[in-house]
Formats: structure tokens, sequence, C-alpha cells
């Protein structure tokens, strides 16, 4: 299978399911689904179920049989008041969901934050509010506090690309892979830099970004951050990472006794909040978030979308 489609697989489970959703979000979109109403049950179950929407109506596109019956027809009503935010497109958000030649990666994503919301069993209003919302924060240009945050690639390139990101998180580890031969290729142009986003799921997420910090501290920190990466699933079980912590710094070439003592470091957890506070202030809430010269990216999937996107931003400049 091709890293483009592993991609498109993980990351529709990541929206739905982890990787930063609510623990209400969560629980709702795992639980077993629910078995059709038997004969002899009640009439409104059965009718509800008989007229719902087809789970199949999007394809592809989104995870559609989560929603039980009268979800899914709750979903379309909404879809069908919605505006697609595609560019040039102006049917609604369900006509452009039935569509994948026209149903850009913004229109998916809010088709997604409105499947969510309706598993949390927010009002019509609160829903119409978190897609408007969620579609205006892809549309801004943000400005995040970069000072002190580890980065590769050229101080003075034209480009910033920033990620928020959690350590735990699997998307996350494919998307650093991503990442990571994108910036070796584009050194001079593209500047990447790290923001800490530690999700409440995730136990030792926030430990695990103090430490790569610490890391960061000597010099080290992209090192760290590989380890943690390669070693994910141990981090994710470990009792207490600081057994981990510490092999990784060893490995790494650090000064224990600093590393150490950095680990404490209150300026360092203040950074990781900071980072936090500032990714939910524009609007984030799943991991991996990317950002390039201050705008949310929605198309960026594979290698060759990012790759796609930061030339075209570039103006078509040469690779290294």
């Amino acid at each position: 299978m091709k890293v483009s489609a592993v991609w498109m697989m993980m990351l529709t489970v990541c929206l739905m399911t982890g990787c930063g959703k609510t623990e209400q979000a969560q629980a709702a979109s795992v639980a077993p689904a629910k078995a059709e109403p038997a004969a002899g049950s009640g009439t409104a179950d059965v009718a509800a179920a008989a007229d719902a929407p087809s789970a199949m109506r999007y394809g592809q596109s989104l995870p559609f049989a989560i929603l039980e019956g009268a979800e899914r027809k709750r979903f379309v009503a909404l879809a069908t008041a919605e505006l697609c935010p595609c560019d040039g497109q102006v049917s609604s958000l369900d006509d452009c969901l039935q569509k994948p030649e026209t149903a850009c990666s913004l229109a998916v994503e809010s088709g997604q934050v409105m499947m969510r919301a309706i598993k949390e069993k927010a009002s019509d209003a609160q829903i119409t509010d978190k897609v408007q919302q969620g579609v205006a924060n892809a549309r801004k240009v943000h400005t995040f506090s970069l000072e002190g945050r580890p980065f590769e690639g050229s101080a003075t390139a034209t480009a910033t690309l920033v990620e928020f990101f959690d350590f735990e998180c699997p998307h996350c580890k494919l998307m650093a892979e991503i990442v990571a031969k994108v910036s070796a290729s584009h050194k001079a142009e593209l500047r990447v830099v790290h923001k800490q986003f530690p999700l409440a799921s995730h136990r030792n997420s926030p430990r695990a970004s103090v430490a790569a910090l610490a890391a960061h501290k000597q010099g080290r920190y992209w090192e760290f951050h590989d380890a943690l990466f390669a070693n994910q699933a141990e981090l994710s079980a470990a009792e207490d990472p600081a057994t981990l912590f510490e092999k990784f710094a060893k490995e790494a070439g650090l000064n224990l006794t600093k590393f150490n003592a950095d680990l404490n470091d209150p300026a360092l957890a203040k950074m990781v909040a900071d980072d936090r506070a500032e990714g939910e202030t524009a609007g984030i809430d799943a991991t991996p978030t990317l950002y390039l010269n201050g705008v949310k990216l929605t198309d960026a999937h594979t290698e060759e979308d990012l790759i796609r996107i930061i030339e075209s931003k570039l103006g078509g400049a040469k690779k290294n």
C-alpha cells in the first residue's frame, strides 16, 4: 500500500477517534454500533432506521457509518444548509461531499467536525458555529511565538512550516517522516519549527515534550525527537518514562546532570503550556496540525502534497 493511502486511512481515524479529540467525542466515536431495531420494537425507531441516509452517501470521503440512522439524517440536514467551503464552489456542503472531484480537504474537515459535534450531542447552533469557526481558522493567517523553539532549516528561509504535535500520537510519527524528507530537500527555503501540543489522553506526552526541550538546551533536540518517535510504543506503555528519557539522553550524548536538572526547569514546562495554549487559541483540537507562513494546511497528507504546497508558496523555487 502506498504511503498516501496509508496516511489518508490513518488521518480519517485520527480526525474521528483520537490524536486530540475530547474524551466524550472519542468515547462516542469508538462505541460499538447499536443493532438495528428488531421487529416489534418502537415504530418511531424502525421508521428512523428505514429512511436514514445510506452509510455510503459520501463514499470514502467520510466514515459516515459511525453515525446511527437518526444522526445521519441530522448530518444531511445540517450539511445541506451549510455552504461548501471549497474555492469556487457555490453548492451545499452535502452536495460537495458527494462529489470527490470537488470536495476539497477543507470540506472533508468540515464534515468531520460536524460528525464529531453530532456525536457530542451539540445543538444545531453549536454545530454550525463549530464548522464555520473551523473554516475561518483554516483561512486565517496566524502568528505564533517561535522564539526558543526547536527548528531545522535556514533561519532566513522565505517559508516557515510550524508543526503542532504530540510524541505519543501515531499520526504525528508518520507526519514527522514526511516533514523530514521535505525539509531535507528544501533546506535553504524552508524553516520547520516545532510547537508542543501534548494531549490529555496521552499521559507521558507532557513529560516527553519537556524532555525533548531539555535536550534542545544542549543542541540535541532532533536526536531526542527521533528517539521518542522510534520508541513510541514503549513511551506510551511506560509507567514512568524517566528511564527511557535517560537512555535517549545517553544515546544523544547529553550531559546527564544538566539534562536531569532541566527536566525540572519550570521554564520548559511553561514553554510546553504556552505552545498548547497558542494552539488552542488557533482552534487546534487534533495533532498533527501544520501551518505554512501562518496558514493552516488542510491538503498536506503526503510528501508530494507538502512539496507541492511549499513550492507553490516559494514560487516554484528549485530544491537543493
